[in-house]
């Protein structure tokens, strides 16, 4: 089992862009968008005979913090605390205060080793998915324009430390390409306290937590991938996902768990509906969703048809995926066929759906990000990306966790929403028999888009 330390203090002055440079924490200065080694660094050999699996947390490039009292330059260990200052100051030629870097000996948490899994599995994913899109992105770009001064759309590599509690992240943005008009893939891996009105929220569906008196925060360590990626074409789709893994810890002693759980989805949200794009995404995600169950995906499809719902507006967000959420080995929710999953098995299905968006998105992208279209089909799509922020900003669960959250990094919770958007007073568009019509119908009464053969 690792430990992680809960320092208020630890580097939270410094936010390091992909391992590259300091950033003040309030500023967004454009950002390097080179691709730096972002591998997980391997907990350092262990030479004075203490624990050899404590988690090493990267700072910066190849310098490392061995929380639990030993001090890490890389592999080479520290002979201390000012010798750690110094070593990484001279490595990294920042000029930032000494204070960022002082340490705190409060309470440590034990963190599992799915929680380790979790953490390299999205780690990888975001990797590949930023890939696959930037891939596009050149495959899109005009010949004449691959050898000039425009190059293809790449992601910023925003590598953050959270200013509060601990933790890290690295959240990746694409904008103003020739597909993607404004994406992000967010990866977090946080630990904190979770307030106490949050935990009377979450003991209805963990049992564990109901040890938990009322006024009482409780100890969390969460990792998990969100993304949205918004494209410029109004015939092509917007597509989310997130999956997330979240550990909670007994308040009085902090190395004991108390109740972990997974949850994620991913959905599709079109301006113009093409029906053979809603029948592809969602037979993608059905087939990921198979070799775990039968009746896996008809129960996620249907979550996610209640959870991505505007009910001040009577309309869906978009034509939907799966959702779900608080799975564990104890869950109802996680049942197939009246089975219980290990929580092995549950990880095993999150990383399906995780593997299936690629897939599941990119091939739509490939149809429709060059079809023409209109400036009354682009004023609709900014219409339904203002559906879209609502939903995220007034429903959406995670947004709200988010902002609640002590040290919230707000930019990175916000790329959720795109570049412009548009609300029109009572506006004609979207009426009956029109094309713009043709998706509010689905909108208001969600479709089955898979034939009774293929969801059985």
């Amino acid at each position: 089992m690792s430990k992680l330390n809960y320092s208020r203090r630890m580097g939270h002055s410094l936010r390091v862009v992909s391992g590259f440079r300091p950033i003040k924490p309030s500023g967004c200065e454009k950002m390097l968008s080179t691709r730096p080694n972002l591998a997980t660094p391997s907990p350092p050999k262990n030479t004075n005979g203490g624990n050899s699996n404590m988690r090493a947390i990267s700072l910066i490039g190849g310098v490392s913090l061995l929380v639990g009292g030993r001090l890490f330059l890389g592999d080479t260990l520290a002979e201390s605390v000012e010798d750690f200052k110094q070593s990484f100051l001279q490595a990294s030629g920042f000029g930032f205060s000494l204070k960022t870097l002082e340490l705190s000996k409060d309470a440590e948490v034990t963190v599992s080793p799915m929680y380790h899994d979790m953490e390299a599995y999205i780690k990888s994913l975001q990797l590949r998915i930023t890939s696959a899109i930037e891939d596009l992105e050149k495959r899109t770009q005009p010949r004449s324009l691959l050898s000039s001064s425009s190059p293809p759309a790449k992601f910023i590599h925003d590598h953050w430390l959270r200013q509060n509690d601990g933790g890290e992240g690295i959240t990746c943005v694409i904008s103003d390409g020739n597909v993607i008009e404004k994406g992000g893939v967010n990866v977090s891996v946080v630990h904190g306290m979770l307030p106490p009105n949050a935990v009377q929220q979450m003991r209805a569906n963990h049992s564990a937590l109901s040890s938990v008196g009322p006024g009482v925060s409780l100890p969390y360590s969460v990792c998990g991938l969100s993304l949205v990626l918004h494209a410029k074409n109004p015939k092509a789709p917007t597509a989310h996902m997130n999956v997330r893994y979240f550990e909670t810890y007994d308040p009085k002693d902090p190395s004991k768990p108390l109740a972990s759980w997974f949850g994620g989805g991913l959905d599709l949200t079109p301006s113009y509906l093409y029906e053979e794009d809603a029948e592809h995404f969602h037979g993608v995600v059905k087939n990921a969703c198979e070799g775990h169950g039968k009746d896996i995906y008809p129960s996620y499809k249907t979550w996610c048809d209640e959870y991505f719902f505007l009910p001040h507006r009577g309309e869906a967000r978009g034509v939907g995926g799966i959702f779900f959420d608080d799975l564990d080995e104890k869950s109802a929710k996680a049942k197939s066929n009246g089975v219980q999953p290990t929580k092995e098995e549950i990880f095993d299905f999150v990383k399906s759906v995780g593997d299936s968006f690629v897939p599941a998105y990119v091939p739509i992208l490939e149809k429709r990000w060059k079809l023409p279209y209109t400036p009354e089909q682009w004023r609709w799509q900014q219409i339904r990306r203002g559906r879209y922020a609502e939903f995220n900003l007034v429903i959406d669960r995670g947004t709200k966790f988010g902002l609640m959250t002590p040290g919230a990094r707000i930019e990175s919770i916000l790329m959720t929403i795109p570049l412009t958007a548009r609300w029109e007073y009572c506006s004609e568009l979207g009426e009956q028999g029109t094309e713009e019509g043709r998706l509010m119908e689905v909108l208001r009464e969600p479709r089955e888009w898979l034939k009774a053969e293929e969801s059985n």
